[in-house]
């Protein structure tokens, strides 16, 4: 199955996973609104999952080129070995990040909400305890879901997140009514149970068998040196939401919330589009390391794949925001004022949609080649741009001005790697120029796409505030398959005569 077709079904079967997800922020954000509570609670969770969630890419990227590497010269049960190995290390990690969090998490709290009396403060802390648990299991899943995705069972990253989903939706409709957040946080504890025993459950039908006991492979120091230098490249942009929400919390009430929900929108476009298309092409562009030529094609059929999904959807997000906004989560104390708040930072997140795609294509192609290096680099010039423009644009800006900084952030790091592979070789040097034609047909055609659907589409383009979810739901559809057919008519246009080169080819 070719790349396209294999990221076609990754990226359908991992929008129905997180569209259940959605189902789950929606009702959250039904019972609890936008309250200190409901803030209190992403803080916690936050603070619980900002090391796990990190390293859980990094590990998984790790494993890939590890597999293939072992894979060259020794048999599975080599390999089975090796991710023993890995599972006994991890064990020995959660272990010391347990007693250091249990030791020391009353004094990390205190520096960061200053007044240890006040309730928020006794409430954050008991969510953190209970939660954390949390991180363990994260932590040592993410080794199971590195073995499935080097041996190319990419859908399993997304049914195993089925559990995760429906144990809270579960508790949201039966017991929700009592808006108990603590025992919300015991009900989002079990959810990553499940997903875990699930992950668990594959890995052991793929081929994965536990031993007590293993040997020390000649791969495992290699493996773990990687997992550093990975976890700061693979999870930039992981690593600026959590920098996001942090920069909130000294702002106005619901900012945070504001924040996180409008995170999501860009996490949900994110998780089903680019990393389904770089968890598709990382495997593969691992195995053409030795053959340039296949390589750099492979990469450019993903390079273009990108640019025609991700500007049109940016051109829709800033054109529906607040339309988005409302047919998700506009509900119970979801009100007006939250879908406007959220709405607009939404918009400033979107603008850097293409950057995000660009930077996770690049990282999988520079660990493709070994080449981490440049991941990291690249990913340290984003997290810190993130930071200094948070400083500057935030105060002026309030959350907005969060949003702009991230999107900016990683236009700058974009520059950095188109500036590595410039100077790579002519292969690379040809690659930019083709992805160069490519963007700026489809800029064009995204521009023009913009103003059209504005002026004769969006005006006319009626939301009423009365509808149900199901209506606002049809009607956004609506609107949306119109501007998506006016982007591709556009995009045909402009590729009118590469399509009658292909039309004389296929009548001669």
């Amino acid at each position: 199955m070719n790349i396209i077709k294999t990221s076609v079904l990754v990226i359908c079967f991992s929008l129905f996973i997180r569209l259940l997800g959605f189902v789950r922020d929606i009702l959250t954000a039904m019972k609890f609104g936008i309250s200190e509570h409901i803030d209190l609670y992403f803080t916690a969770l936050t603070f619980i999952t900002v090391v796990p969630i990190l390293m859980s890419q990094s590990i998984q990227d790790s494993i890939v080129p590890i597999y293939n590497k072992i894979l060259k010269k020794y048999n599975i049960e080599y390999i089975n070995n090796h991710i023993n190995q890995l599972v006994f290390v991890g064990l020995a990690f959660v272990f010391i990040l347990s007693m250091a969090f249990y030791l020391f998490i009353d004094d990390i709290l205190s520096l960061l909400m200053g007044n240890t009396n006040s309730i928020n403060y006794s409430l954050l802390l008991r969510l953190c305890k209970i939660g954390f648990p949390i991180a363990i299991f994260s932590i040592i899943e993410a080794i199971f879901l590195g073995f499935l995705l080097a041996k190319k069972f990419y859908y399993i990253t997304a049914i195993s997140s089925i559990p995760l989903n429906l144990v809270c939706i579960y508790y949201l409709i039966v017991y929700g009514n009592d808006q108990n957040i603590t025992m919300f946080m015991v009900v989002t504890l079990l959810s990553y149970v499940a997903k875990f025993v699930v992950t668990y459950f594959f890995a052991i039908k793929y081929g994965y068998k536990f031993r007590p006991k293993a040997t020390v492979s000649d791969y495992l120091t290699e493996n773990i040196k990687v997992i550093a230098p990975t976890m700061i490249s693979s999870s930039v942009f992981l690593i600026n939401t959590y920098l996001d929400r942090f920069f909130a919390t000294g702002m106005e009430g619901g900012s945070v919330a504001a924040i996180v929900y409008s995170g999501k929108v860009i996490t949900l476009m994110h998780s089903i589009i680019i990393i389904s298309i770089a968890n598709v092409i990382f495997p593969k562009l691992s195995e053409l390391k030795n053959d340039t030529v296949e390589q750099l094609n492979t990469f450019l059929i993903s390079s273009k794949l990108l640019t025609f999904i991700s500007l049109p959807l940016t051109f829709i997000v800033l054109l529906f925001s607040n339309e988005i906004i409302s047919t998700l989560f506009e509900r119970g104390l979801f009100d007006s004022s939250a879908v406007r708040l959220t709405g607009e930072v939404l918009k400033w997140y979107a603008l850097g949609f293409l950057g995000y795609a660009i930077i996770e294509k690049f990282t999988r192609y520079a660990y493709a080649n070994h080449k981490s290096w440049q991941a990291v680099i690249v990913g340290i010039v984003i997290i810190s741009s993130n930071i200094i423009l948070n400083v500057m644009l935030s105060k002026n800006m309030g959350p907005n001005g969060i949003a702009l900084a991230t999107s900016l952030s990683f236009f700058i790091g974009v520059l950095f790697y188109f500036t590595f592979l410039i100077k790579e070789n002519e292969e690379s040097k040809k690659l930019i120029f083709a992805s160069l034609v490519t963007f700026l047909r489809v800029i064009i055609a995204t521009v023009l796409s913009y103003l059209i659907v504005r002026n004769y589409i969006a005006s006319n383009y009626s939301f009423a505030i009365d509808l149900s979810i199901f209506e606002k739901l049809i009607s956004l559809s609506f609107v949306t398959a119109k501007s998506i057919s006016v982007f591709i008519f556009l995009i045909i246009l402009l590729e009118i005569r590469s399509l009658i080169k292909w039309i004389r080819r296929k009548t001669t």
